[in-house]
C-alpha cells in the first residue's frame, strides 16, 4: 500500500501513533509506504509553486495497526468523551447515559 499526503496531516497520525514506529527496511506485500509532501516557497502570481517531498516511510502494516489498535498514544476516554460532547455543543451534565 502508498499513501502520499502532506506533512501536516501525517503529522496528525504521529499523533495517534508516536514518532517511534519501527520502519521496515524493504518494499513488501506486507507494508505500508507514506511519502508526504509540502508546498514550495510562495513564487510571484501566476506561477506554480513547487511540491516538495519531505519524508519517506515504510512500515510492517501489523506495526501500523497495532498502534491503532492499541491507543496507547490516544488521550484518556474521558478527554475524547468530553471533545465529542463539545462537538455537540453539549456539557458534561447534559450526558445521557
Amino acid at each position: 500500500l502508498f499513501f502520499i499526503v502532506p506533512e501536516i496531516v501525517y503529522r496528525k497520525f504521529e499523533e495517534v501513533l508516536g514518532h517511534d514506529l519501527p520502519q521496515a527496511q524493504a518494499q513488501a506485500a506486507d507494508s505500508i509506504s507514506v511519502h508526504t509532501y509540502q508546498l514550495g516557497p510562495p513564487v510571484e502570481a501566476g506561477r506554480m509553486r513547487e511540491v516538495q517531498v519531505v519524508r519517506k516511510l515504510r512500515f510492517r502494516l501489523e506495526d501500523f495497526a497495532q498502534r491503532f489498535i492499541s491507543g496507547s498514544h490516544l488521550p484518556p476516554p474521558e478527554e475524547l468523551d468530553g471533545a465529542v460532547l463539545k462537538a455537540l455543543g453539549m456539557s458534561g451534565a447534559n450526558k445521557r447515559s
